[in-house]
């Protein structure tokens, strides 16, 4: 079983977000991918190589953060083989998940007030003059 991270700062669909992936020195064919809670492959990545090194960054955006309903979890799994000076070569596995929230369907409708008088958003109005308020 993999120790998974649970990452606190929540995505927002079909925007961006960074996971910074710490590792070990000496830290070599790293891969990561993305998942959602049955394990199914998000967008295609699946074992994307990294260059060897002891941190780097996932950034994923658009539809690597996609959603069904009104929030989901995805994972990311970070595969690796760490160098021990006394234990030679060592698999790594670790995960990482966060929320990524849905935006709502319809934006929410802002009243606007032109000349005294308070037309919704959807509305065509003739006076272009807004009044401060």
């Amino acid at each position: 079983m993999v120790a998974i991270t649970r990452l606190e700062e929540h995505a927002t669909e079909g925007s961006h977000y960074f996971v910074a992936v710490v590792l070990n020195e000496n830290t070599t064919d790293i891969r990561w991918s993305l998942s959602d809670i049955n394990g199914n492959i998000i967008n295609s990545l699946d074992r994307v190589e990294e260059t060897a090194a002891d941190s780097f960054v996932v950034v994923l955006s658009g539809d690597d953060l996609s959603v069904s309903g009104d929030s989901s979890t995805i994972y990311i799994t970070v595969e690796s083989t760490y160098t021990h000076p006394v234990y030679g070569s060592l698999p790594d596995r670790r995960a990482y998940s966060f929320v990524v929230d849905s935006l709502p369907i319809e934006p929410a409708t802002q009243n606007i007030i032109y000349d005294d008088d308070v037309i919704a958003d959807d509305s065509v109005i003739a006076d272009d003059t807004i009044m401060g308020g």
